[in-house]
């Protein structure tokens, strides 16, 4: 964690960030004899999700999964998974940008879209309708 520090030959490099599921790549240039210092932005945010079975409802405790992938299929009509979750009301940390989410209740499967904003936390509750 923190800022690490690499001792590299001069080159350019490309780096990948990973906090939780939010992913940040860039590229730099190391010279030889010099500190090279690079400031990565994530640019994440977090995501509380809960489904609801009816309007008014409170959140579903228990026996949900919430299952997210990437809001578009690929040119084979799969969508890329990310990351899944078992029960209660689930906190996503994700790169800001639009997911799809997978509901599994009571052998039924709900979608939705939802929207990840940097630096923020979104509650989210979905009608299961």
């Amino acid at each position: 964690g923190g800022s690490p520090v690499f001792t590299l030959s001069a080159g350019t490099y490309r780096v990948q960030v990973t906090w939780w599921n939010a992913i940040a790549e860039d590229t730099f240039e190391v010279q030889a004899g010099e500190l090279t210092e690079k400031q990565i932005s994530l640019n994440a945010g977090r995501i509380k999700l809960s489904a609801i079975p009816a309007e008014g409802a409170d959140p579903l405790p228990q026996d949900v999964t919430f299952v997210i992938t990437d809001a578009n299929p690929d040119i084979n009509g799969n969508y890329r998974h990310i990351v899944g979750n078992y029960g209660g009301s689930p906190v996503f940390t994700l790169s800001a940008g639009t997911y799809r989410v997978e509901i599994h209740w009571q052998n039924q499967v709900f979608e939705a879209t939802f929207e990840v904003e940097a630096g923020e936390t979104i509650d989210k509750r979905i009608l299961l309708e």
